[in-house]
């Protein structure tokens, strides 16, 4: 750091009587010392220049230990919020006695300015007795000012503890008790909730509660209301939640060092390391344990309905795969009665405005209903900074963790019953980045970059720079397996050198049954998004206009069949334009490949490649539904194997990548974890947003991240325990702020199955509808009748055609457990049962292309053209319906939403 540029000498301060008046540099200051009068007081207050110089001393060498005074502080002392640097006492004896804090009252003013010291303003001059402990008070904040823009020109990296306003606020003393009456506690609660919802600061949530006290108040009473500032409500999250610890890491070699006070001493290079100094420089990484976090989870938050019993389960078919338990690895790496879950690792981007990200270990239990797993996210670490944790050191807490929970497990009460449940990691869920890295093997993009198999990657050019191709036309490769991989693992340790891209051993390799080949598993998710963006550019980009799969020419055509497409309200967000796909999220591109590309690309792309292109499309069409059975797979592993294998021929063998490579291990994956959606990145990657909103600050963006967490876990444990104590109306209010997913109005009548919204229409049925009731032996009197527009049917909305609110969804498409697809036209509710008037649809023998898609049919354009009436049991699903304009032909397509269990809402 550059030496800063000395000022002159100060001009001594002079008071009102003096002839030669010269304002100090802070006024307020200033008005005290004239308020005192004209006489000089005894002595003037001390400057504390000694300490000052090795204040000054420590801000430049973290290293250096600054001298403790003999004396403790008495209670009348008064003490800055920098205590662990100086403290300032109000005693004269304490002054006298201790040399460290003395300052000579005898030197004179050039002596003491000569002096390099830490404060630019100094306090020299005498000051009334009576008026001593108000200046002091001043100084401490003038001086703690100071401090902190001393401290901003050290460059540092800060993990430490600060409001994401950016103020001044008192330290919270850990551990102390909260003399909540229950009435308080419960408008702590609801405080919390509202924040927690609306994303708010903790300025914000405290202007809320004084803005509620000062409306509640009566002028008349003199009792105060209940206000909770924002310091109360941290120390209300912390003591209501996880504990979090700091985990030290050598700034030097990176080795780990765990939980570290002041000093500790690296066992690996000898360094010795100051905590605050690697604190500042950011070695440093926060947790929160595992073992408190499912202990609150189980005792507030889930109730024995919750927990998926393995051998009770509801099956469709009890030999397929419709969940993570019906996999080879579950079965055989979770005994009976444990308990599993799957984690996840990836760096994300906090801010655009900053270089560092996050890289959270977030984990989910299995054993959830697939609808609690995505509410349930939970969070055992994370580290922020600049570069990538070398995961060896990083995972080391949360193996530990691990091991204790698969062999110990954890205690939790459950109706005044002690209950031990031990857990295991089943498997991680990571992209191709940040894979290789747990792994320890070389990226995707070296030599031997696949870490399921021993293909080594063939180098190509192409354009200005090289890429690696995972082309398997000429050759397949033998797979992976855990005991060679740990065998070239120690021989890359022994010898220093990579043995088939393995470079040393991994901490995750210690986990208790945790396969480092098939447990550290693909992710579809980031595989087919990635595979969707390399065609997609092949087809629409201008700089392959000349190629004969190009139809950059005919992008307009596509959009136009792209954009009148109306969704169900399962799609979070109508398609979007092809020119738009940089700012596609990953579930727009799921949609595009499965349910838009093929209908949309018809009679465009030209047929082959519009062929190769659906056998994608239903192989993962046949892995997505809900029950796999074991030929599904096989079948599915025969479209992946001859869409990337026919790459090479049609579209070149630097475009087989690895993301495409990928896809022909999904076999494997389908056999050990059930289907893609039951161990995707999907629902982490969703959790990633609550991430970035966390963050206030780039201050202590760390902190405020880990404290969202605790957030979530303190608002679970007030809500459990407060519930009985709780009125209708606060009940109502936590509940809408704590709902998750799409909120429904509330049932206006509920026939059987049939949860009817809205408000019934009041009108007279016509004779078509009279007579399609009465065949269905509906039972009914005149003018008995409510018609509704909406229905809710096994948690999905129905809409009929009349239904105008919704413009950019399609909900009236019905698929009834007969086969038959129905169009809706309204509900009829008579006397104790309800019936659904609408439309039969025909299928068509058009073909979308010579491939035959499983989810996907081709209805005739129009209905039969009678109105009939169905019971509404008889619906099975909805499904997307919509009509493409192929060459002055319409189609009508209807489509099983497979990816409704991925994209949970």
């Amino acid at each position: 750091m550059a030496e800063k540029k000395k000022r002159g000498p100060y001009k001594q301060y002079q008071f009102r009587d003096s002839k030669d008046k010269v304002l100090p540099r802070t006024t307020h200051l200033s008005q005290q010392l004239n308020a005192g009068g004209g006489e000089r007081a005894e002595r003037s207050l001390p400057c504390n220049k000694p300490l000052f110089k090795h204040v000054k001393r420590r801000a430049i060498d973290p290293h250096y230990e600054l001298p403790q005074p003999d004396l403790a502080p008495e209670p009348s002392t008064i003490t800055s919020p920098h205590d662990d640097h100086f403290e300032m006492f109000t005693s004269d004896e304490e002054i006298l006695d201790d040399p460290l804090v003395t300052a000579d009252i005898h030197q004179s003013d050039a002596e003491i300015c000569d002096e390099e010291i830490l404060f630019d303003l100094v306090l020299d001059e005498p000051i009334l007795q009576n008026n001593l402990e108000m200046h002091q008070e001043d100084v401490a904040v003038l001086c703690e000012d100071k401090m902190e823009e001393e401290e901003k020109e050290v460059e540092e990296v800060d993990v430490e503890v600060e409001d994401e306003d950016d103020e001044e606020e008192e330290e919270v003393a850990e551990g102390n008790n909260l003399n909540f009456t229950i009435q308080e506690q419960i408008k702590l609660l609801m405080l919390l909730a509202t924040k927690k919802r609306h994303n708010l600061t903790y300025s914000a949530a405290e202007n809320i509660m004084k803005l509620a006290g000062i409306l509640s108040s009566d002028s008349t009473s003199d009792s105060s209301p209940f206000l909770l500032s924002k310091n109360l409500m941290k120390r209300a999250i912390k003591f209501f939640s996880s504990s979090l610890s700091e985990h030290h890491i050598c700034p030097n070699c990176q080795k780990y060092h765990g939980i570290v006070e002041k000093v500790f001493t690296c066992s690996a290079c000898g360094s010795e390391c100051d905590a605050d100094h690697n604190r500042k420089k950011g070695n440093v990484f926060l947790y929160l344990s595992i073992k408190d976090q499912l202990k609150s989870l189980f005792e507030c938050c889930l109730s024995d309905e919750d927990v998926v019993k393995i051998n009770m389960r509801e099956k469709i078919n009890q030999y397929n795969y419709e969940d993570i338990f019906d996999g080879k690895k579950y079965s055989k790496s979770v005994p009976a009665g444990y308990l599993s879950f799957t984690f996840f690792v990836d760096g994300v981007q906090v801010a655009t405005t900053s270089k560092n990200s996050a890289w959270p270990v977030l984990f989910v239990l299995n054993e959830l209903p697939v609808h609690l797993r995505q509410r349930h996210v939970l969070m055992a670490c994370l580290w922020l900074g600049v570069k990538k944790p070398d995961m060896n050191e990083y995972l080391k807490p949360f193996r530990d963790e691990c091991i204790e929970l698969a062999s110990v497990g954890f205690n939790y009460k459950k109706n005044n019953i002690s209950i031990n449940q031990k857990v295991k990691a089943l498997t991680c869920v990571s992209d191709s980045v940040a894979r290789p890295l747990l792994r320890r093997s070389t990226q995707f993009n070296g030599r031997f970059g696949c870490g399921l198999c021993y293909h080594p990657g063939i180098r190509m050019r192409t354009g200005r720079g090289t890429c690696r191709s995972y082309s398997i036309a000429q050759q397949q490769y033998p797979l992976r397996t855990h005991e060679e991989l740990v065998q070239h693992a120690k021989l890359a340790e022994e010898t220093g050198r990579v043995q088939y891209g393995i470079k040393g051993m991994s901490v995750l390799a210690t986990l208790p049954d945790f396969d480092m080949v098939q447990c550290l598993d693909l992710d579809l998710f980031h595989a087919l998004v990635n595979a969707a963006k390399r065609f997609t550019a092949l087809w629409f980009d201008k700089k392959f206009s000349q190629r004969p799969f190009s139809i950059s020419s005919k992008i307009a055509n596509v959009n136009l069949r792209l954009k009148s497409i109306t969704p169900t309200a399962d799609v979070s967000r109508t398609p979007r334009p092809l020119e738009d796909r940089s700012d596609w999220r990953g579930h727009e591109w799921y949609y595009w490949v499965i349910v838009y590309s093929v209908p949309c690309l018809k009679s465009i792309l030209p047929a082959k490649y519009l062929n190769h292109w659906a056998l994608l499309v239903k192989a993962l069409a046949l892995v997505m539904q809900n029950s796999v059975t074991k030929s599904d797979v096989a079948y599915a592993d025969r479209y992946f194997l001859q869409f990337v294998v026919a790459i090479d021929e049609l579209y070149g063998k630097s475009n087989v990548t690895f993301s495409i490579h990928l896809l022909t291990h999904l076999k494997q994956s389908v056999e050990n974890f059930g289907q893609p959606w039951t161990h995707s990145a999907f629902i982490f990657e969703s959790f990633n947003s609550e991430i970035k909103n966390s963050v206030k600050s780039s201050n202590g963006a760390a902190i405020q991240i880990l404290t969202n967490m605790q957030l979530n876990e303190a608002i679970r444990r007030l809500k459990d325990s407060l519930h009985e104590f709780m009125n209708e109306k606060q009940k109502n209010y936590l509940d809408s702020v704590t709902k998750v997913g799409n909120r429904l109005a509330s049932s206006d009548i509920v026939v059987g199955p049939a949860h009817l919204l809205g408000k019934p229409k009041k009108c007279v049925l016509s004779p078509e509808a009279l007579t399609a009731l009465q065949r269905s032996s509906c039972v009914w009197r005149k003018n008995d009748f409510l018609i509704y527009d909406r229905c809710v049917l096994s948690g999905e909305v129905f809409h009929s055609t009349g239904y105008l609110k919704a413009s950019k969804q399609n909900n009236s498409m019905a698929l009834l457990e007969s086969g038959q697809y129905f169009e809706i036209v309204s509900f009829v509710v008579s006397p104790n049962d309800c019936h659904v008037l609408g439309y039969f649809y025909e299928t068509d023998r058009k073909k979308l292309c010579d491939v035959g898609l499983p989810h996907i049919q081709v209805l005739k354009t129009k209905h039969e053209g009678t109105l009939r009436a169905i019971h509404v049991s008889q619906i099975q699903s909805r499904l997307l319906s919509f009509c493409v304009d192929v060459g002055g032909d319409t189609f009508r397509v209807a489509c099983v939403n497979v990816l409704k269990s991925e994209m949970l809402t």
